[in-house]
């Protein structure tokens, strides 16, 4: 590639490359009304009530974040290696060019399976850990946490049913 100032091509600087990937991604139907299970992992609140964590599974992570509006809606306190139902969009900080989850609601399933193999590992505070939860209601307990998204004005597109 040479650019010799003849080539008619315009170019692009970071910051528009990035705000033009971000209007693509954040105008996308699927994005903007997504639930994605997976564990919490990097959780961190800081002084400003915003929550940045990290979701993951045993293959793949996406960093998140839940402002500090939602976080005071929360009846939990999230947790590493809390397993979660998160509801939100996905969208791009520009500054960064990366892409992460913007999360209103988050519903605990129960102790992630990863803090779980580390555990039976390594040993942590998790040995025991059930956060409530009886085993065997996985499946109650995703319909009592989209009820609740329900009741609480989060609404489910038939797209990403």
């Amino acid at each position: 590639m040479e650019r010799n100032g003849q080539d008619p091509r315009p170019t692009l600087s970071v910051s528009q490359l990035n705000e033009c990937i971000k209007a693509t991604l954040e105008s996308a139907p699927p994005l903007r009304d997504v639930y994605v299970q997976g564990e919490l992992s990097g959780v961190r609140l800081y002084a400003s009530g915003h929550l940045y964590f990290s979701l993951k599974d045993e293959n793949s992570a996406i960093g998140g974040v839940m402002f500090a509006r939602q976080v005071s809606t929360l009846r939990f306190s999230p947790e590493n290696g809390m397993r979660v139902i998160l509801h939100g969009r996905v969208s791009v900080y520009a500054v960064r060019g990366q892409y992460q989850l913007v999360a209103d609601a988050l519903v605990p399933v129960g102790a992630g399976d990863l803090a779980l193999e580390s555990e039976r590992r390594v040993g942590s505070h998790y040995a025991g850990a059930d956060y409530g939860f009886v085993a065997g209601e996985e499946e109650n307990r995703i319909a009592r946490c989209e009820a609740v998204m329900a009741r609480d004005g989060v609404v489910r597109t038939p797209a990403i049913a």
